[in-house]
C-alpha cells in the first residue's frame, strides 16, 4: 500500500509556532521508513502546458451527509457543525471504505461523510460537512504522458479558474512518483477554499486525488491527506 509523504510549505512554517499532531508525527516516519525517497523540495515553478485539463480545476458542492443510526430523533442541521476536518481525524478507527469500479480506486473516508460518483460528472466526491471533500477522478492519457505534463495541466486549469497555486513539491501516491499542489481560491458557492491536489501517473493513467476545504485548518488538513492516502489503492 503507498502513502503519501508530504508536508506543505505552510505547514512547515506552521510547525516552527505549533506542535504538530500526533497523528501527522506518526505518518511521517512511516513515510521516512518506507525508503521512498525526500517528502520535500523547494517550490516549482510550472512551465508552459501542452494542453487543458479535461474536467474542472474544482468540483463544488453542497454536502448531503448520509443518514445513519441514532438514539435521538433526526434535527435538520442549519448550519454545518463545526471542526469537520479535527472530526474526522479522531474519528479514523470507525472510517469506511470506497471502491469505484469506474475509476478503479478504492479508500478509507470519515464515516458519517457521503461518498457519490453522480454530483460531478467525471468524479468520485466523498463530502463532509463544512464544504469539506475528497475528489478523485482517474482519465486514460496518451502514451508517453509525463506526470510533468499532467501537473502543467492541472496548474493552468487552477490559474484559469482563479485558484493561486501556493505549492506544487514532489511526493507519493501508491508508491509512484507524484505531484503535491497547494491551492488557495474562492468556490462557485462564494466559499474561500483551500486544497491540497495530488496527481499521479500510472500505467494505466493518471489520477486525481483532492482534499478541499475552508482555510483556517491547514495543519489538520496535511495529517488528513496523508490519513487519506494511506489507504488509497489502485484497483
Amino acid at each position: 500500500m503507498g502513502l503519501l509523504g508530504f508536508i506543505s510549505k505552510r505547514g512547515r512554517w506552521l510547525a516552527r509556532r505549533v506542535t504538530l499532531a500526533a497523528g501527522l508525527s506518526a505518518l511521517v516516519v512511516v513515510c521516512a521508513s518506507s525508503g521512498m525517497g525526500p517528502r520535500v523540495s523547494g517550490k516549482t515553478a510550472p512551465t508552459t502546458p501542452n494542453r487543458v485539463e479535461d474536467v474542472a480545476a474544482m468540483p463544488t458542492l453542497a454536502p448531503s451527509p448520509s443518514p445513519g443510526p441514532s438514539s435521538t430523533p433526526e434535527v435538520a442541521a442549519t448550519e454545518p457543525p463545526a471542526g469537520d476536518i479535527a472530526t474526522a481525524l479522531e474519528s479514523r478507527p470507525t472510517w469506511l471504505t470506497y471502491a469505484s469500479s469506474t475509476y478503479h480506486f478504492r479508500i478509507n473516508y470519515p464515516k458519517g461523510w457521503y461518498a457519490s460518483e453522480n454530483q460531478i460528472q467525471g468524479w468520485a466526491v466523498i463530502s463532509g460537512w463544512d464544504d469539506s471533500n475528497v475528489s478523485i477522478t482517474w482519465r486514460t492519457i496518451p502514451t508517453g504522458t509525463t506526470l510533468s505534463n499532467i501537473s502543467d495541466e492541472v496548474w493552468k486549469a487552477m490559474h484559469d479558474n482563479n485558484f493561486t497555486v501556493i505549492d506544487s513539491d514532489p511526493g507519493v501516491i501508491f508508491g509512484l512518483p507524484a505531484r503535491i499542489m497547494t491551492v488557495d481560491g474562492v468556490s462557485s458557492l462564494g466559499h474561500a477554499r483551500h486544497g491540497i491536489v495530488g496527481i499521479v501517473v500510472t500505467a494505466t493513467g493518471r489520477y486525481r486525488v483532492e482534499l478541499w476545504t475552508r482555510p483556517g485548518s491547514e495543519q489538520n488538513d496535511v495529517t488528513l491527506f496523508n490519513s487519506l492516502l494511506w489507504t488509497f489503492a489502485i484497483a
